[in-house]
């Protein structure tokens, strides 16, 4: 039996090197609030802090979190902090998307992340808007608006997607390029 129940992650933990740059980043940038900070021994010795930020609740009233890990081991010195980078990866693969509830929300979080100097990429992916900037261990992170549901049709061809060794190429999508100041760059579809 499939679990259908609405379930969102409690939260996401990552490692960083930056507490200061990456606490300014979460709180005024995101908009995110720190609400919890536990400290511990490690496994291998040293020991580590666990940042946990509130993302707000949604509309049932479930708190949303992503934490960070500061990590004081000895033998764990000079990780990669960059999950991109650490894996050989462009900076667009792994990322982390927020909901972002409404158009004003999405607008809003664009024009905060401009007022604090961060180039924004704007894409409309048709089921969805999505805004991107990189935190300060170059992470990506996005909001994104829901702009409709999923048809019963997308979803059978999700499916028919899946394990197709040669998917047709759907459509490029245009994008917007929003520097700190003035108008945004327009990036027509391919």
């Amino acid at each position: 039996m499939r679990h259908t129940e609405p379930m969102g992650f409690h939260h996401v933990a990552i490692a960083i090197n930056d507490v200061q740059a990456n606490y300014d980043f979460y709180t005024q940038v995101m908009g995110f609030e720190l609400v919890k900070t536990v400290t511990a021994p490690t496994p291998e010795g040293g020991y580590s802090k666990h940042f946990f930020y509130s993302t707000g609740k949604n509309e049932a009233g479930e708190q949303g979190m992503i934490a960070f890990w500061n990590i004081h081991v000895d033998s764990l010195e000079g990780f990669e902090t960059n999950l991109n980078k650490a894996a050989g990866l462009p900076w667009w693969a792994n990322h982390f998307a927020f909901n972002s509830p409404t158009e004003e929300h999405l607008e809003d979080r664009r024009e905060n992340w401009r007022a604090h100097g961060h180039t924004v990429l704007e894409v409309n992916h048709e089921f969805c808007r999505s805004i991107y900037i990189r935190d300060p261990e170059g992470n990506t992170v996005e909001f994104c608006l829901n702009l409709r549901e999923f048809t019963e049709e997308e979803k059978v061809h999700a499916l028919e997607l899946l394990l197709d060794p040669n998917p047709p190429m759907e459509k490029q999508f245009g994008a917007k390029i929003w520097q700190p100041e003035g108008d945004a760059l327009e990036i027509p579809a391919g």
